[in-house]
């Protein structure tokens, strides 16, 4: 069985290398597809053209050489650069030092980084004093009402693309289109291809080993976040990176939204066989106190006793770099498949 994971590892990214180096790039050099597949040097590589969305609107960011001074805003998109190699053009880390990594080999990397706390905003002045060429951040980095720094038209002026990780987000196939968009910034696209080559490894064992449970009989699970708003609780559906996970795991999300503010009635009546609670900080709160304190909620007495916590950054779109999290959620839908 390892060996044949081995040989679709393999072949996986031979077809996604043959492939990738067109779906985005929109530049002169490459617009003829005539170089996918090719190992480019820098000089040969660009001018690229990539999108990015923040509240529905789509920007074009053209990058006409690789990204030299590069700042991150969220700890997992640091975790994420440094999983691709390219930690040493890091200029600023805004992050904060208690994350701790989903690649465990990568934490002491993370934790060697001087990184500046996330604060409401981050000031444009200290932003521009790195002198930054590109920014990789959330949404809210770059959100029309300012962002954590500005909208993504005003950092362009200086002279500053921008790229999202966490919008748009309603499939894990949106988020493997991410990580190959960042192969496609940084001219690492065998890394991106051998991310995604992974992920597929892992769809395919998990859909082989689920292949003759009949729909009727697959479990049904939510994701909840830890945590009221006036008395509602956010649920990630179907139709949201985070629920998509369930799907992909060979399970049935049990709400076929988005991500959305339910209330505790109207959890109970989703009737899941299995709850995933999202713990912000999982290393400030003890998962089993978590647990206890939410299946004592009033309302949610009588849900399932079949409750499971996971981190933050383990769940939520943006922050799932480890495929892994398809191997946990599918040992606790089907133990007895594992």
């Amino acid at each position: 069985m390892k060996t044949n994971q081995i040989a679709l590892l393999a072949v996986a990214i031979i077809i996604i290398i043959a492939c990738v180096g067109g779906i985005y790039i929109l530049s002169d050099k490459n617009k003829d597809n005539s170089n996918r597949g090719v190992e480019l040097s820098d000089s040969d590589y660009y001018p690229v053209t990539v999108s990015t969305t923040v509240a529905g609107i789509e920007y074009h960011q053209t990058f006409t050489k690789k990204p030299e001074r590069v700042i991150t805003v969220r700890p997992e998109n640091l975790e994420l650069l440094i999983s691709f190699g390219l930690e040493d053009i890091v200029v600023g880390a805004f992050a904060n030092d208690t994350y701790r990594t989903l690649d465990k080999d990568l934490q002491d990397e993370f934790d060697a980084f001087e990184k500046t706390p996330v604060g409401a905003v981050i000031p444009l002045e200290l932003v521009l004093s790195l002198n930054p060429d590109f920014i990789l951040g959330w949404a809210s980095t770059f959100n029309s009402g300012g962002g954590l720094i500005g909208n993504i038209d005003m950092l362009n002026g200086y002279g500053i693309n921008c790229f999202v990780t966490n919008r748009p987000s309603s499939s894990v196939e949106d988020y493997l289109k991410i990580i190959e968009t960042v192969g496609i910034i940084f001219n690492t696209n065998e890394i991106s291809a051998q991310k995604i080559a992974e992920w597929d490894i892992r769809l395919a064992n998990i859909r082989e080993k689920t292949a003759n449970i009949n729909e009727s009989e697959k479990v049904t699970a939510i994701v909840i976040e830890d945590g009221a708003y006036d008395g509602a609780y956010y649920v990630y559906g179907s139709n949201f990176l985070t629920g998509d996970l369930i799907t992909q795991a060979g399970g049935i999300n049990a709400y076929d939204g988005s991500m959305d503010l339910l209330t505790p009635e109207k959890i109970v009546s989703l009737n899941p066989d299995v709850i995933f609670l999202m713990i912000w900080d999982i290393q400030k709160t003890d998962p089993d106190q978590a647990i206890s304190e939410f299946k004592a909620t009033p309302g949610f007495a009588s849900m399932t006793d079949d409750v499971v916590a996971f981190p933050f950054q383990e769940l939520y779109m943006g922050g799932i770099l480890s495929e892994t999290i398809l191997d946990k959620m599918f040992e606790v839908m089907y133990p007895e498949l594992v």
